[in-house]
Parts: C-alpha cells; structure tokens; sequence
C-alpha cells in the first residue's frame, strides 16, 4: 500500500506541476502577442507585509469591508484578504481564462 500512495502523489505532483507550467505557457504567449500582460505569482513576502501580522492593513481595514483584486492572476491576495481575517469578502477580476481556473483549483486545495 505505501508504494501505491507514493506512486498516486508523485503522479498528483507531475499533473499538478504540468498544470501550472501550461498556465505559465499560456500567460507568457497571449503577452508576447500583445493580448495580455504576463502572470508573475506574488511573493509570499509581499502578501505577508500587506496581510500578515503587523502588516500594512492591520489598522486599516475593517472586517465588514470587501476587497477587489483587478488582474488577480493565481489569486493569493484574494485568498489572503479573507484568510488573515482582515476582510469580510474578496473579489478577484482576471482576463486570461486559464489563470482563473488556476486560481479556482488553488482555492479548492487551499
């Protein structure tokens, strides 16, 4: 049974790195062919100063309020708006299709 469960992960972790190497692809095309900007993911460092502990929204922010991400990309700031508890709701607005379906997956395995 371990080697089954191993084989299932590794097969889980070659689908899931394909998947996000084909939205990279994907990103990087519709850019280079002037339909779009290219999806560079958010540092973790980045969203922790905005949304972490002490970060730059701690006193700014009620919890009732609703933030809005425009060009969301993976959507880690969504995520992060609701998940810190700093916002009540949070929106994200992304063009590029295959980049929504990535952010909707990281949702689900988040």
């Amino acid at each position: 049974m371990g080697n089954e469960a191993r084989v299932g992960r590794s097969e889980l972790a070659l689908a899931a790195g394909t998947a996000v190497n084909a939205v990279f692809a994907y990103s990087f095309v519709t850019a280079w062919r002037r339909k779009g900007a290219p999806f560079v993911p958010s540092a973790q460092a980045k969203i922790d100063a905005i949304f972490g502990r002490g970060g730059v929204l701690q006193s700014h922010v009620r919890r009732r309020q609703h933030a809005v991400d425009l060009g969301s990309g993976g959507g880690a700031f969504v995520r992060a708006a609701v998940r810190n508890g700093h916002f009540a709701r949070a929106t994200g607005y992304e063009l590029n299709p295959a980049l929504v379906l990535f952010a909707r997956m990281q949702s689900v395995l988040a």
